[in-house]
């Protein structure tokens, strides 16, 4: 009997472990995802930062 709680409660312990990592997991990439589109956005915001000086001078 006390085999079966044993088992039990390492099965609860692993299932545990499996949905903490998933979530770890989720949250990770939404932080990379927002960090790349934040980024991106500035790197294109930089890229017209130059076009536009560069357009002023040409004209």
């Amino acid at each position: 009997m006390d085999i079966i709680i044993f088992l039990k409660a390492i099965g609860n312990l692993l299932f545990a472990a499996i949905l903490l990592l998933a979530v770890a997991f989720s949250s990770a990439f939404s932080i990379l995802t927002y960090m790349f589109r934040g980024s991106r956005l500035s790197v294109a915001g930089i890229k017209n930062l130059v076009r536009r000086k560069y357009t002023s001078r040409r004209y």
